[in-house]
């Protein structure tokens, strides 16, 4: 079995990898949304900085499906993005309808990652994933703070429900650098 984490963050292992960009059978839906015209840049498709935001909009619906409520929130708590990669597979134009899609990686005491899945409802392919860590926060301190029993019971119940049998084919992806001439 493939495990990815550090030692101290609960993840739950991986059965093998992923064979191709598609959500697995526990992940959950975050978002859905059709393309708008102001997302288009001048080459004729989503623009990054859309991407981006639909898929923190999304993170921003897992949360709340996960149990970060405005009653948290107000006791001056929150999850700061503070890591991201994002990775662009196809082309997406006006009026696509789309479907963002979240697993859970894992978490620890202060962390948690998700990885996400932009999906072309019509094409039946997947546009775009991200994988992002998160950083619980105290609000008032402005920094990272231990999560409580709450949050902690949250986190795992999310394990447990939203989390990929297979490492996401894009896990832990990094830019590779070109190859000199």
């Amino acid at each position: 079995m493939i495990s990815w984490g550090s030692t101290d963050m609960p993840v739950a292992p991986f059965e093998s990898e992923a064979e191709h960009e598609r959500p697995q059978i526990n992940a959950l839906l975050t978002l859905e949304v059709v393309v708008d015209d102001q997302w288009i840049d001048y080459n004729g498709h989503m623009t990054e900085w859309q991407y981006y935001k639909v898929l923190a909009d999304a993170g921003e619906n897992y949360l709340r499906a996960m149990g970060f409520t405005e009653e948290y929130r107000l006791q001056g708590y929150s999850f700061f993005s503070v890591e991201g990669h994002q990775r662009n597979l196809r082309e997406c134009r006006l009026g696509t309808p789309l479907r963002v899609y979240t697993e859970m990686i894992g978490y620890d005491d202060t962390k948690l990652h998700i990885y996400q899945y932009v999906v072309d409802v019509a094409r039946d392919i997947v546009l775009a994933t991200g994988e992002h860590m998160m950083v619980h926060v105290d609000t008032v301190k402005r920094r990272s703070t231990p999560i409580n029993d709450y949050m902690r019971g949250c986190l795992q119940r999310a394990l447990d429900s939203w989390r990929p049998v297979n490492a996401p084919k894009g896990l832990a992806a990094s830019i590779k650098a070109p190859r000199s001439s």
